[in-house]
């Protein structure tokens, strides 16, 4: 009996790792049907042999860590089941900012039920996003936590429950931001690197207890106070230029109902949009910052 061509066995071993999984802490690698080891069968998490179940090989999160991605281990760290696009997302991306105009797309106040649909065509449009999130309504949300980072979308930190900063006591800031940043991380495996104050109220004092860039906004669709869709949409694409950094929210309906053709007459006038980090190319300045870096 001839033995299994080397190049083969490489290829349907490879095949096999892309439906790797994590499940319960641990990672999930399926072996090939055809595999034949016997002398295999009686190791450590090498699964018995069986009709009904395939053959597999666990790993924990530590030994599987020193080859993971840096995608793949915000899946490994991130709360809950995730099911996401074959592609890496649009976050992931970096663009050449001296050929194309950028703005910074962020969303306000969720996630909620409709965070999804907002992804989607994030997705779909192959656009990038920063999302700037309650800690009262992630830690409802686990999994839509984990796929705006999976998607390579970026989080903020928008406070636990919506106060306004300068309004607290120190004590009170710190426990807003403080809380609601270490949920974020648990949750999505990845830095929260910055904050956004409820309302854009903030000063000097605040920002130096967070010990973060504040980020406010150039653009304020003002899709809060109840605009007609038509209205928000003309806005929306008619009002950013270059280095802009546009405020919308995801937990408005009217704001979900015209976000693909937002997105879509963004892209129409050239706009890539990216991350707040993307924006300033991974160096977000310190302070207070109201839009991207102007010529």
């Amino acid at each position: 009996m001839q033995p299994p061509d080397a190049d083969q066995v490489a290829a349907a071993l490879a095949g096999e790792l892309g439906r790797a999984r994590f499940a319960d802490g641990a990672v999930s690698v399926p072996v090939p049907a055809g595999l034949s080891a016997p002398e295999l069968d009686g190791l450590v998490r090498w699964n018995a042999r069986g009709t009904d179940r395939a053959l597999f090989v666990e790993f924990t999160p530590d030994e599987i860590s020193p080859v993971l991605t840096d995608l793949g281990r915000a899946v490994a760290t991130a709360s809950g089941p995730f099911t996401g696009p074959t592609s890496a997302g649009a976050g992931f991306e970096r663009t050449p900012c001296d050929l194309v105009p950028r703005m910074a797309m962020t969303l306000d106040d969720g996630p909620s039920t409709l965070t999804p649909a907002f992804l989607d065509v994030l997705r779909d449009q192959h656009s990038a996003a920063t999302f700037f999130m309650l800690g009262k309504n992630a830690q409802n949300h686990p999994d839509t936590v984990a796929r705006v980072a999976a998607e390579g979308h970026e989080i903020g930190n928008h406070t636990w429950d919506h106060p306004y900063l300068t309004d607290l006591t120190d004590t009170q800031i710190q426990a807003q931001l403080g809380n609601t940043r270490a949920l974020l991380e648990r949750l999505s495996g990845q830095p929260i690197p910055f904050f956004r104050p409820p309302g854009g109220y903030v000063d000097d004092h605040v920002v130096a207890l967070a010990g973060q860039s504040a980020i406010l906004w150039s653009v304020d669709t003002r899709d809060w106070a109840g605009p007609d869709a038509e209205s928000l949409k003309r806005y929306a694409i008619d009002r950013p230029n270059p280095q802009t950094i546009m405020l919308m929210h995801d937990i408005q309906p009217v704001t979900e109902s015209v976000f693909a053709d937002v997105v879509a007459g963004l892209r129409d006038r050239g706009f890539s949009l990216v991350t707040v980090d993307a924006l300033f190319d991974g160096h977000v300045p310190p302070g207070i910052v109201r839009h991207g870096p102007l010529d």
